[in-house]
């Protein structure tokens, strides 16, 4: 900065209404080094809309308003501040929504609505209290953050589920499936398996359903039909924050479908790198954060980062008294990151006890992200900021604390409020009431939209036997050889040498192989069945059923390498019962090919 001459400044503030900014001004103009460290100057700004219009609402119109939470002979333990914070947060917020629906709530010429609100936090606890105070209040919400999907309960379960489809045969892992979020089962439940055999084994023949879909259609084919199977939609749905849950759910699943089919990894390979993804969530980086559950017209819950550069009619800040404290303390990190102000660079100390410059000028460091993160805050907001403050232990070393240093917040913000446009009263304790809150509808004229540009033709999957399909004739794939002599004899008895040649035996043969679980059939009565079963869908005579029976019994003792390797004795966790593998005819020439084709004529 010294070097650079006379330094640029955004000196007009264009998102908030005049009030706003006098009063954002007049919280940081308060000490000269408002942001902490030395060379960040705040410089105030001026207003660029001076017709902005405000809210009006019931109660105070100050643009900024403090509320104070209840006040007692002991400062507030932090965690009891965050609770009192979110449910006057959640109360307010329900007042307004409640007055907008009766129409006295207006942001210039339209009413209040609740996706004119957000509530900005700094961490994920801050916001599932907020969350669940909205929620005791009937108040609809969504929330979003640098959190990742990766970090969450329902990426364990997709793990475990996983797993359990992977090694279907493996009961431990069956049952842990079974037992988590998304399937649904209870402990009771999981126990009662092991009395009740029947159960289990249609649990058993269910997963191993879904792992032949898996190797023979890929993860999203088998992930949904797991899903609709299992209900997993509607029992999240039913939850609380179910739209949150399923929101991830599907999140997860498109991120593994997009891995497995852009690096073409097969199911073994997927499944070790969602354990590698959850084992580092950040390697995704923006990919895998939270996305918002919804797009409707709900109050926001999301944290000051995820906010940088967006903008709100209406913002809270519950917690800005809250401090993130980083220097080293009697249960100090063992290792404490920093900024060598002499060096200029960040350092690593793995014993910061050993210097106590150390852990100040880590405490320093972050009380200053603490006060850049309060500003993006309050400078979120276009009509109107809401901050809660108190005394709350440790406020001295939040961004609150530094801006404001008296010793009882009352004090300082009952000043405030004589010289500026600020509101100052206490955070009553509000109880819910149960009630869901009225929210007046915003109508919106329908209408469907015209597509604008050319729509390209999908890319689609297809095989040999889908183009040739539809013609359900027996095609023999050679040429019929006549010498115009008769037979001297027709065979007794079908013989695998006489079986159907064409699509329909292909299909029969390659189904029966793909379905037929012959590790657990000694007797072969499943192959007997399943034969006889695949034979008639195809359409194929029923005297061949024993053929088919012997022919494939004879096939899985049949020596195929030179080392005696046969097919019944493989492991059925290293079988590949239909690899996946597929050509792109991209470039092709349609003219040639066609010009081919009607050459053979």
């Amino acid at each position: 900065r010294e070097h650079l001459g006379t330094p640029w400044r955004l000196g007009r503030n264009w998102r908030s209404v005049p009030a706003l900014v006098e009063a954002v001004n007049a919280v940081f103009s308060r000490r000269d080094d408002a942001f902490r460290l030395p060379g960040i100057v705040f410089y105030p700004v001026e207003p660029a809309q001076t017709d902005s219009a405000g809210l009006r609402a019931p109660g105070s119109a100050a643009a900024l308003q403090c509320h104070l939470l209840p006040a007692s002979e002991q400062p507030l333990s932090q965690g009891d501040a965050v609770r009192l914070a979110a449910q006057w947060t959640a109360a307010e917020i329900a007042r307004l929504l409640t007055a907008a629906a009766r129409g006295e709530a207006h942001l210039g010429d339209r009413p209040l609505q609740s996706g004119d609100i957000a509530v900005l936090v700094r961490a994920h606890d801050q916001g599932l209290a907020v969350a669940d105070a909205l929620r005791e209040r009937g108040v609809g919400f969504v929330r979003r953050g640098q959190d990742s999907v990766f970090s969450t309960d329902e990426a364990q379960d997709l793990e475990r589920i996983l797993r359990a489809v992977l090694q279907p045969t493996r009961m431990a892992w069956l049952k842990g499936a079974l037992a988590t979020n998304l399937l649904g089962g209870t402990l009771d439940d999981v126990l009662a398996l092991d009395r009740d055999e029947q159960r289990l084994e249609e649990f058993l023949e269910r997963f191993q359903g879904h792992h032949s879909v898996w190797q023979r259609q890929g993860f999203m084919p088998m992930w949904q039909s797991l899903m609709e199977a299992h209900g997993v939609a509607a029992r999240l749905l039913a939850r609380p924050e179910g739209e949150r849950r399923l929101t991830n759910v599907q999140h997860l699943a498109e991120l593994l479908h997009h891995a497995a089919v852009s690096e073409h990894l097969g199911a073994d390979a997927l499944f070790n790198r969602l354990v590698s993804w959850r084992q580092e969530p950040g390697r995704l980086g923006d990919t895998a954060l939270l996305r918002l559950e919804s797009e409707a017209d709900l109050v926001r819950i999301e944290t000051i980062h995820a906010s940088k550069g967006l903008q709100y009619p209406v913002v809270f800040c519950p917690a800005l008294w809250k401090c993130r404290k980083a220097g080293p303390n009697t249960h100090g990190p063992a290792a404490l990151c920093y900024h060598d102000p002499v060096r200029g660079e960040a350092r690593l100390a793995l014993n910061p006890q050993a210097d106590p410059a150390i852990g100040d000028q880590a405490a320093a460091e972050s009380l200053a992200e603490d006060l850049r993160l309060a500003y993006v805050a309050l400078t979120r907001a276009q009509a109107r900021c809401y901050v809660v403050d108190g005394a709350v232990r440790e406020r001295e070393h939040s961004a609150l604390g530094w801006l404001l240093p008296e010793a009882e917040p009352a004090a300082v913000w009952t000043q405030l409020s004589a010289e500026r446009p600020i509101a100052f009263g206490w955070a009553a304790a509000m109880q819910p009431d149960g009630m869901a809150v009225p929210v007046s509808a915003r109508t919106v004229p329908l209408r469907a939209r015209a597509v604008q540009r050319a729509v390209p033709a999908p890319r689609v999957l297809t095989s040999f036997s889908a183009l040739w399909g539809g013609d359900p004739a027996q095609v023999v794939d050679h040429d019929e050889f006549r010498t115009g002599l008769s037979s001297l004899h027709a065979p007794q008895e079908p013989s695998p040498h006489g079986f159907p040649r064409g699509a329909m035996a292909g299909r029969a043969l390659h189904a029966i192989l793909e379905r037929w679980q012959w590790h657990e059939d000694a007797n072969g009565s499943a192959l007997a069945s399943l034969t006889a079963q695949v034979l008639a869908e195809e359409g194929l005579p029923a005297e061949w059923d024993t053929v088919v029976v012997s022919w494939l019994r004879a096939l899985m003792v049949t020596p195929l390498m030179a080392d005696g390797m046969r097919l019944g004795a493989l492991d059925p966790a290293r079988q590949a019962r239909e690899m996946a593998f597929a050509f792109p005819v991209t470039g092709m020439r349609q003219k040639r090919i066609d010009a081919l084709i009607a050459g053979l004529d």
